[in-house]
């Protein structure tokens, strides 16, 4: 749905605040253990903002100096061509760049003017041309057309392009490593390393060598740069070549607060969205031609006075056509497309008698054919293409806005017509194509299957009517993976693909017949994609989990399943052939796993999110590209070794030890409580490699040991199916390469390691937590009240409830355990019905809600749903309240810091242990002083005993020993004024004032004392100086 301000003038609100971006650029500092905030390169770069910490100083230095070692490694010796763009994270980030190749002794050339990206390729390529040795290479700093307060960085190598998944991915790896530690890296300002350069004089002069501007001469043309990096370029060209061009906006302005708002209501610099191009829409009939490029210049929009802004296909097909027509370039120069962009380019094609090579999404399939002059022509259908020179020669082999817009005058002044008309003529000839793209959401879990989809999972034989002619899961130009799937038929297709950066999966589709067939095949589309993401919930569906649960079994058929849909492989990157998912997409993979199973999705969690995460995190990339391609297919399964007998999971205490024999290590230990250890291959064990000392604990390491050196027997199967125990006293030997990280550092010592993957366990547990977490607090609630004397039916029939409850959240998919799901009044009276026949009468009490926050913990627990009748509730709650207001003010008492604590281990534990003694000697004290009484009213007399129709109205409210608790905390720490009642009787009071001279009628309110009560002798007449109206 388009926003309701598209096409409108950005309002102040959606602007940026430059300077803060900018001081967060500098000030944040990234967690590489988070996803979100590790250096993660898309199509050739790194893009983020330092809003949410993933566009920070520590990122470029990482890249920057990763780039350096990378270029050193390819034998890359001449100067790096560095450019940026307009965006307001651009400059600071070029400085950082700019000391950390200079500290490196890289000879850079820049320019403090922005530079566009086919700039920079093209000068690559123009320094290289004849030289077999001593390459130049560049970086761009841009994030494209995205939205003012992203920031992105690129690295083009020696070809001049975007590079490939080899090149990105050994920085994006070298990066995340220096990004634990980005202070290690290196920072100077060499003066004779950095040469200022002039990008726009080689560039402007060199253009009539690929677009023949003399036909240009005459027309009457309209530029907006966007507020981008080629503003300084048209006044050049428009001098050099004698052309009558008009640079409608010159502002440039980090915020972007010129521009008009895109389709989803923020600021874009995309120039092919006829929303962002508003602006020069408008001003189409004051030019014979206009155009508009994004901020770096790599794509291009065109504008002309009858089709207004053109659809990127239409003008690529009439680009294509136009080129091959009146160029003399070799035969084999092949037409470039990928496998999104409009069929009618295929038509084309095959009318001019070229060849078409069909790739992936992504121009970096293009560079390798431009170079050597196999590709005359490489476009994408996002408004962005590069072609040949004139006599056949590489431009450049990164996208080129510029040249985009110069051949559509170049179109103009020699046919007559502008691209809008040439393409009426080509559509009436080839067809009249209708093109839409839809992005429908998905889980990851789906995104997943989507993307490892084969052809045969497809078993319609026809597409809206028409036999389906091709079923493509690789793209026939290269052979390459298209990550998703595209159906063709003869007058329609439609191609599907997981978004990369959102929870969407995307359908492309195109009809050369009219809008209802085009319909017709999105509908299809649907339809057959659909039931591919929903392989898990089918999957799980036909597994009868409670015969596992009963026999105690884990078969291998199951353990295959899981392997063969990918779920081993969730947060392995792409480049050791897992998923890639984030830790959002991980946790709702594994809630989707768990809602159906939770014993499946333990073994899946103690895989990834503990088992072998250390490795993941801190493992060298020797190490990775040796397990990590079995651990994401499941050849290998991973378990974690931490827990031993005597210590629990205290990591301070484990007595496991390590000790050195020459090329080996010998571990010497019990582990016990291995989950996944029955089944596992790869473990991760702590053990000390020094011992401990009265100064300090020995040190820990974490070492890589597999099946073959020693694997732990199995226990207790039916309970969990994944328990196992490691057998003490027996020694382990491992070669060094697989138990330490590199030749003489351990993977990673002390106890920072194992605090990290418990952190990324309870990421990943957190989820799976929920309904065991539901039932400990009921059960523990029912512990609670036993203990002080309720009855031992009620104490079973709250934990009865609990887990009816707990039942019908946790198995949406399961109806026989959620009554009927037809109508929710039949499903609430089938819970009462249940309920009933659960739990014996008088002894409904209600469930205890799960905590809002960690300072609601307790409270929560001792939060009642109204039950059925009023001596139920009283009963059953008023051990509850009283044990939740002994932990809460034992908590206030520990929060405030008003005991005595330290540091060092078991400083906290201590800490809440002196706590809770300083509140019960208070308990003490105010029960001494006799029973606390609730305020009355300002008429004076005793007040009256409760009736018994009072009690229902009165339990309803809050507890009464629990808010004479609180009160007493709020008094005990000195601050009765920011008790959160008194703070709303003064917001209460502020809010309606009252006319001077006169008094506020109604019930006095009783304000809180300022200090300690008064503590009387037992007995004595009259109240304490706490219960007396101030």
């Amino acid at each position: 749905m388009t926003h309701p301000l598209a096409g409108k003038p950005a309002p102040r609100e959606l602007l940026i605040d430059v300077e803060r971006l900018r001081r967060l650029y500098y000030e944040e500092k990234p967690d590489p253990a988070d996803p979100q905030q590790r250096v993660a390169f898309g199509t050739s770069g790194h893009r983020g903002t330092a809003l949410k910490r993933a566009f920070n100083e520590a990122h470029i230095l990482a890249v920057t100096q990763a780039v350096c070692e990378y270029r050193k490694a390819q034998g890359t010796s001449g100067p790096l061509y560095l450019g940026k763009d307009t965006h307001a994270l651009s400059d600071p980030a070029q400085d950082t760049a700019l000391s950390v190749l200079a500290a490196n002794d890289v000879h850079v050339l820049w320019s403090r003017r922005a530079t566009p990206t086919p700039v920079i390729s093209h000068a690559i390529l123009t320094y290289n041309r004849g030289l077999s040795r001593g390459f130049a290479d560049g970086i761009v700093i841009t994030p494209s057309h995205n939205p003012p307060e992203d920031g992105g960085i690129k690295y083009n190598p020696p070809s001049g392009g975007p590079a490939d998944t080899a090149a990105t991915g050994w920085i994006e790896n070298r990066a995340n490593d220096l990004l634990r530690n980005p202070d290690s890296i290196g920072r100077a300002v060499r003066p004779g390393m950095l040469e200022e350069h002039d990008f726009i004089t080689p560039y402007v002069r060199d253009l009539g060598n690929v677009v023949d501007l003399e036909p240009v001469r005459g027309l009457r043309l309209g530029v907006d740069p966007l507020g981008g990096s080629n503003l300084d370029y048209w006044d050049p060209i428009a001098s050099e070549y004698g052309l009558d061009i008009t640079v409608v906006n010159r502002t440039v302005d980090p915020t972007f607060g010129f521009m008009t708002v895109d389709h989803d209501g923020k600021i874009r610099m995309d120039c092919s969205s006829p929303y962002a191009m508003a602006k020069l829409v408008g001003l189409k009939d004051q030019y014979q031609l206009a155009f508009g490029n994004d901020t770096d210049s790599d794509r291009h929009g065109i504008v002309t006075p009858g089709a207004g802004l053109m659809n990127p296909n239409h003008y690529l097909a009439v680009a294509i056509q136009y080129l091959f027509t009146n160029r003399t370039w070799p035969a084999r120069a092949a037409v470039g497309k990928t496998l999104v962009s409009s069929a009618l380019i295929d038509r084309v094609a095959r009318k001019i008698g070229r060849t078409l090579r069909e790739v992936p999404v992504g121009f970096k399939w293009f560079v390798d054919g431009l170079l050597d002059g196999s590709l005359g022509f490489g476009g994408e259908e996002s408004a962005g293409a590069s072609f040949l020179r004139l006599d056949g020669s590489v431009w450049a082999t990164d996208k080129d806005g510029i040249i985009m817009d110069l051949l559509a005058a170049e179109m103009l002044g020699r046919t007559g017509k502008d691209p809008g008309v040439l393409y009426q003529e080509i559509s009436a000839e080839l067809g009249r194509p209708v093109y839409t793209r839809i992005d429908a959401p998905a889980t990851p879990a789906q995104k997943a299957a989507l993307k490892k989809l084969s052809a045969e999972a497809v078993r319609a034989g026809t597409l809206a009517g028409e036999p389906i002619t091709a079923k493509l899961t690789k793209a026939p130009g290269n052979g390459a993976d298209i990550g998703g799937l595209k159906v063709v038929a003869q007058n329609g297709w439609f191609a599907a693909r997981p978004s990369g950066t959102e929870d969407v999966y995307k359908i492309y589709a195109e009809s050369f017949r009219d809008e209802t067939h085009l319909q017709r095949i999105v509908d299809e589309a649907k339809a057959m994609v659909a039931p591919i993401c929903e392989t898990i919930d089918r999957y799980m569906a036909g597994i009868d989990t409670r015969k596992l649960d009963r026999e105690g079994q884990f078969p291998a058929e199951l353990l295959q399943s899981l392997k063969e849909m990918g779920l081993f492989g969730l947060i392995v990157p792409e480049e050791h052939g897992g998923l890639g998912l984030s830790n959002s997409g991980y946790a709702r993979v594994m809630q989707q796993v768990a809602s159906w199973d939770a014993s499946i999705a333990v073994t899946l969690g103690a895989h990834s999110s503990i088992g072998f995460k250390g490795l993941l995190l801190f493992g060298n990339e020797a190490q990775k590209r040796r397990y990590l391609p079995k651990l994401a297919s499941g050849e290998n399964i991973a378990a974690f070794c931490l827990t031993e007998p005597g210590s629990g999971s205290d990591a301070f205490s484990i007595k496991t030890s390590a000790r050195r024999d020459g090329d080996f290590y010998v571990l010497n230990g019990q582990k016990l409580w291995i989950t996944n250890g029955g089944i596992a291959d790869f473990y991760t064990v702590f053990a000390k490699t020094t011992l401990d000392t009265a100064e300090q604990k020995g040190k820990i390491t974490a070492f890589i040991v597999t099946r073959a050196a020693q694997a732990p027997s199995a226990r207790d199967r039916a309970c969990g199916r994944a328990q196992a125990v490691w057998p003490s006293a027996r020694e382990l030997r491992q070669d060094q390469g697989e138990a330490r990280a590199d030749g003489d550092e351990p993977l990673r010592q002390r106890v920072a390691l194992l605090l990290r993957l418990l952190q990324h366990r309870s990421r990943g547990g957190g989820l799976l937590g929920g309904r065991s977490c539901y039932q400990g607090l009921q059960f523990r609630g029912g512990v609670e009240r036993h203990r002080r004397g309720a009855a031992d039916r009620r104490r079973h029939g709250l934990h009865a409830r609990a887990a009816l409850r707990a039942s019908d959240a946790r198995h949406p998919h399961q109806p026989h355990l959620r009554g009927d799901e037809r109508d929710p009044a039949a499903v609430h009276r089938a819970d009462r019905a249940a309920e009933a026949r659960r739990v014996p009468e008088g002894s409904r009490q209600g469930s205890v809600e799960l905590a809002q926050g960690p300072d609601q913990g307790i409270r929560a627990l001792a939060r009642i749903r109204r039950p059925e009748s009023a001596p139920d509730r009283a009963d059953a709650g008023s051990a509850l309240r009283a044990d939740a207001a002994d932990r809460q003010g034992a908590s206030h008492f520990a929060r405030a810091g008003r005991v005595p604590g330290g540091r060092g281990p078991g400083a906290g534990r201590a800490l809440r242990d002196v706590a809770a003694q300083a509140w019960a000697q208070h308990r003490r004290a105010a029960a001494a002083s006799g029973p606390h009484r609730r305020h009355r009213h300002r008429s004076a007399g005793p007040r009256r005993r409760p009736r018994p129709h009072d009690t229902d109205h009165r339990a309803a409210r809050r507890g009464e020993g629990e808010e004479r608790d609180l009160d007493d905390v709020y008094v005990l720490l000195g601050r009765a004024d920011a008790h959160p009642r008194q703070l709303a009787r003064q917001r209460r009071a502020q809010q309606r004032p009252v006319a001077p001279g006169r008094r506020r009628r109604g019930r006095r309110r009783r304000r809180l004392p300022e200090r300690l009560p008064q503590v009387r002798a037992p007995g004595a007449p009259g109240r304490s100086a706490r219960h007396r109206p101030a």
